[in-house]
């Protein structure tokens, strides 16, 4: 017998969020509770979200990183040298 942390749900015939793992009947586990929805804690399109997130804060950082890092000119003349000095 499983043991759930909390009750399970109520089979309805659709569901408000797609985040749900449909156990089919006759799948060979002789189990005669097919009236019962388990939700999935994490879908594919929940971590490929949460890996382009983290990918796209880490280029973030580096990128604010490398053009903190660009320096200018100490000291500002009015007029520039002239062309091969």
């Amino acid at each position: 017998r499983r043991q759930m942390l909390s009750p399970p749900k109520r089979k309805s015939k659709y569901s408000l969020s797609g985040r749900r793992l449909d156990e089919e009947e006759g799948n060979g586990n002789n189990n005669n509770d097919g009236d019962l929805i388990y939700y999935v804690p994490m879908t594919p399109n929940i971590l490929a979200g949460i890996l382009f997130t983290l990918f796209f804060i880490v280029v973030l950082n580096i990128g604010l990183g490398c053009m903190g890092a660009i320096e200018g000119q100490s000291t500002y003349v009015k007029k520039m040298p002239t062309i091969g000095r």
